[in-house]
Order: structure tokens, then C-alpha cells, then sequence
């Protein structure tokens, strides 16, 4: 990659064509990892300042394990394409007003959908939704062309084997994200204490698991699909939770739970649920639920929710 670099002075010095690669895009699967030190990955919406050499993440107030799980353990880790961000995280959740005017805003600019979408009337509506935690992210590691296999082994990969999960709903869910899609997103905890993550090809396997073209070594993992909608806003994700493991030179992912849109049951909408800003109200209960409880706790008022200048 040509140019002088990008970034400032304390993180990775980002090239200036890979800079711009991170700016535009519309969505990253972002992996960081639970307080036992499991890998849980969602595609997110991206802001990347270059002037700064910062990535920024936001996660709702409604669904806060991304901004919470990062406090415990900031080794956190971004997926572009088939280049990796590995770095460290800091939770900004000390000003919700200018978080959630931040996040607004920032989409408004983004995205032509939400130019539209997030206006005076709307989110007004959107009180379960829009207020807002930050993570920053500042770059360690930039690895270009990741594949699986080319990470290292995750240490955890000793541990007592896991049985699939039984036949039902979720797992018909699994696989049938597994059948359609081209390729899902696998996500392990690095030796090194930051997230792994490698794009690869996927195929069902026998009872259950899903056979994969490589991985970036094994052990618990996250295996995450997504499909993106107009302008890039994410429409429907669909996590599983397991362990990689390897038997005769054939990967397989042994899932033994799996997780729908933020939550939802793992299966598929009416279309119109999935243009934003409307695929966040079949949520809006529990979400609001969430919310009240964290307001609660912090003893802070809801912010305004408005349109800023």
C-alpha cells in the first residue's frame, strides 16, 4: 500500500489507502470476548477518524454486553474484508446525551436511509433504541489478508469436548443460514488475548456442526452470518455459539446455542421489519426494558432525543 500513513502518534500507524477503506465501510463483524473469555462477533456500523487513528463502535443502552464486556477485557478485535483490526477499547458512557447526539448524528451523515429515516418525528419514537454507548478502539495490530489457519491456536482448545445442540428451531435456524450463505465469519480468542476472526466458506456437516474451509485455530468460538439492506444498515444476524475442533483434517463448528437478530428468536422477518429505523421496533419491549433498568442503575434521566444541529 502506497502514501504516508494515517493515525496519530500513540496506536498503529494506519496506511492512508487502508485508512480509507475502514472509512467507508458500512459494516465490520466486531469481536471481543466475554468475562469467562469466550468470542462473541456482530457486524456493527464503523466510524473511523483518521485524523485521530481511532475506531469508534456503538452499542445501545438497551443492549449493552458490547460497551460492558469490553470494560472487563479491552482486547478487542474488527473485521474488514480480509483485514483485521486488533486493538484496545475504551467505554465512553459517561455523558449519554452527548452520546446518543453523537450516534445520530454519525448515522445521519453515514447513511442516506437514516438521513431519512432518524428525523425530528422519529426518534422521538426510537426511545428504546437510540440512547448510546461508545467504544473507542485504538489500533495494535493490522493484519492484511487474514485466512483461518493463519492465527495461531487458541490455547483453550484442551478443554472438555461439548455434544452438539439437540434438533430444534435454532439450530433448523443455523442451517439454514448455513445453506444459503456463501461464507460466515468465525470468531476465536487468540493466544495473545485478542480476538481472532477469518471469513470462510461453510457447508453443513454431520449432526449438526458445520464444516468449515479453515479457522483461525480452535476451541470456543463464535460463528456469526449477516446479511446488509439499503445503504449498508444491517438487516438480520444470526450468532451461534460453540467450539471449532478438528478431526482428520476436516474443521468443524459444534454449536451448542444460537442467538437471533440482538436477541430475537434466530429466524426470518417480514422485509419491511428489516428497513431502518423500522427493524427496531418488533424489539422495542425488551430493549425498553433493558434501558429503564440501566437508567435505573445509573440513577440518569433518559436523554433528550432529538435531531442535533
Amino acid at each position: 500500500m502506497t502514501g504516508p500513513p494515517a493515525g496519530g502518534p500513540e496506536g498503529t500507524e494506519i496506511p492512508r489507502l487502508l485508512s480509507a477503506q475502514f472509512r467507508a465501510a458500512s459494516i465490520t463483524e466486531f469481536a471481543y470476548l466475554t468475562p469467562r473469555g469466550e468470542p462473541l462477533c456482530w457486524p456493527v456500523t464503523p466510524y473511523w477518524y483518521p485524523e485521530r487513528g481511532i475506531l469508534g463502535i456503538s452499542t445501545g443502552l438497551g443492549y449493552p454486553n458490547k460497551a460492558y464486556y469490553a470494560q472487563r477485557h479491552p482486547r478487542v478485535a474488527a473485521l474488514f474484508g480480509s483485514t483485521l483490526l486488533q486493538g484496545d477499547a475504551v467505554v465512553l458512557d459517561d455523558d449519554l446525551q452527548a452520546n446518543t447526539d453523537r450516534y445520530v448524528r454519525e448515522m445521519r451523515a453515514k447513511f442516506l436511509s437514516a438521513r431519512f429515516g432518524l428525523n425530528p418525528l422519529s426518534v422521538r419514537l426510537l426511545d428504546f433504541y437510540l440512547p448510546r454507548l461508545w467504544i473507542e478502539i485504538t489500533p495494535v495490530h493490522l493484519l492484511a489478508d487474514v485466512a483461518g489457519g493463519s492465527l495461531g491456536t487458541n490455547p483453550r482448545s484442551a478443554e472438555k469436548h461439548r455434544p452438539s445442540m439437540a434438533p430444534g428451531p435454532q439450530l433448523n435456524a443455523l442451517l439454514r443460514w448455513v445453506r444459503q450463505a456463501t461464507s460466515a465469519v468465525v470468531a476465536l480468542a487468540g493466544p495473545d488475548g485478542y480476538p481472532s476472526i477469518a471469513r470462510v466458506r461453510v457447508a453443513p456437516g454431520p449432526e449438526g456442526s458445520v464444516e468449515l474451509e479453515s479457522a483461525p485455530g480452535t476451541g470456543p468460538a463464535a460463528l456469526t452470518f449477516h446479511t446488509e439492506g439499503l445503504a449498508g444498515v444491517r438487516l438480520d444476524a444470526l450468532m451461534a455459539r460453540g467450539r471449532v475442533e478438528t478431526s482428520d483434517g476436516i474443521v468443524r463448528f459444534v454449536p451448542r446455542r444460537v442467538v437471533g437478530f440482538l436477541g430475537r428468536e434466530p429466524d426470518t422477518r417480514p422485509s419491511f421489519l428489516s428497513i431502518f429505523p423500522l427493524s427496531q421496533f418488533p424489539r422495542a419491549g425488551a430493549l425498553r426494558a433493558t434501558l429503564w433498568s440501566e437508567l435505573s442503575r445509573r440513577g440518569e434521566a433518559l436523554p433528550r432525543l432529538r435531531v442535533p444541529r
